[in-house]
């Protein structure tokens, strides 16, 4: 009798871990995270079949890479926080939004009804600086990029607004922003 119970409870165990971890794959297939770039939605007909065949892909290894990533960026952003350029930019624009790239740290502010702006700091694989790039958009639309060597004085001195209408001089600028 012992030994029957024993049976039943070690199956019972190991039917209960496969469902499990079958059942947190087929989640995840059916409702991937929003981070994880996945081609179409699947049903669970598909997921079941990916799972047969071996073909399903690897959430977990896809959260701790993520995780991985998330956690670089947030180095790098943490890095680069105190740059001229980029005190500049917050200093200018208080609704500023800062990520994390596989080569570069964006920030952008605004939005696409009235303006936005947009500066990329690049790095090299030592996580180095080797470039800059702003630009701004009015109306959702491209308008200028601004040269490496003018964005500090650009953020200090323009906003994309002003600067890429000509509709007010620098001196109505400095009073009105």
């Amino acid at each position: 009798m012992n030994t029957r119970l024993v049976a039943v409870i070690i199956i019972g165990i190991i039917i209960s871990t496969g469902t499990g971890y079958l059942y947190d794959q087929t989640y995840d297939c059916l409702f991937p995270p929003t981070w994880f770039k996945i081609p179409r939605s699947y049903s669970l007909g598909d997921c079941l079949q990916m799972y047969a065949d071996g073909t399903l892909p690897d959430y977990t290894n896809a959260r701790e890479n993520h995780a991985e990533k998330q956690a670089r960026n947030m180095e790098l952003i943490e890095r680069y926080k105190d740059e001229s350029v980029v005190e500049a930019f917050y200093a200018k624009y208080d609704d500023a939004n800062v990520s994390g790239g596989s080569d570069f740290v964006s920030y952008s502010a605004g939005n696409n009804d009235d303006f936005r702006v947009r500066m990329n700091l690049y790095y090299d694989e030592n996580y180095d600086l080797t470039h800059l790039r702003l630009y701004c958009y009015i109306g959702g639309e491209f308008q200028s990029e601004i040269a490496q060597e003018d964005i500090l004085h650009y953020l200090k001195n323009y906003h994309c607004l002003t600067y890429d209408t000509g509709e007010l001089k620098k001196e109505q600028f400095i009073r009105e922003y």
